[in-house]
């Protein structure tokens, strides 16, 4: 027995499964394209017209192939690894993966500051709240990796999650108000100026 597409249960299944139609359809779409592409150049060609509208497919399929494999995009300037997100969730209390992953964070926020009316693509959003997700559910956190964690809730627009990220911080170790960054201040209780 087949179960039905549509029913939710299965889908949330796929969910829970983190089955990625994109990242298995596009590379599918992308081989289709391109046969058909290839079809079409024949076709044309057979009859004497021009290629030039079959050309344009091809680096489109050629894209679309590739895409799953697409490890990092350069978006107005500010290049977004996955895999140090990654690697940081991973490993948050790992000084070098959290040093290259606040470099990531520095980037978007120079860039969301430059930029204050364009939002962060869905790709970038969803790769930082999966980071977000896994940060939370770790219990041993330093307080330096609940400060990068509270930039980044700060950067999804949770200030109330960023407020308490922070503030667990300052109790573990009220050393890191040395190292606040600048635009976690108005996160501060009153008590901390």
């Amino acid at each position: 027995m087949t179960p039905d597409k549509l029913n939710p249960v299965y889908l949330a299944e796929l969910t829970a499964s983190k089955v990625d139609f994109g990242q298995s359809a596009m590379p599918v779409c992308g081989v289709l394209l391109f046969i058909f592409a290839l079809g079409l150049m024949i076709y044309q060609t057979s009859k004497g017209k021009s290629i030039k509208s079959a050309l344009v497919l091809l680096p489109m399929a050629m894209l679309m192939i590739g895409f799953s494999y697409i490890k990092s995009a350069e978006v107005l300037g500010v290049k977004f690894e996955e895999k140090t997100v990654a690697d940081y969730a991973a490993n948050p209390n790992d000084a070098t993966a959290r040093t290259n992953y606040l470099q990531v964070i520095n980037q978007l926020e120079a860039d969301r500051e430059a930029h204050p009316n364009v939002a962060l693509t869905p790709q970038v959003r969803t790769n930082l709240a999966q980071a977000v997700a896994s940060l939370n559910r770790k219990a041993n956190l330093s307080a330096e990796s609940r400060l990068a964690l509270s930039r980044t809730e700060l950067l999804l627009g949770d200030t109330n999650a960023a407020r308490i990220s922070l503030h667990t911080a300052i109790a573990e170790n009220t050393n890191v108000l040395k190292t606040i960054n600048p635009r976690l201040k108005f996160l501060l209780p009153a008590s901390h100026p």
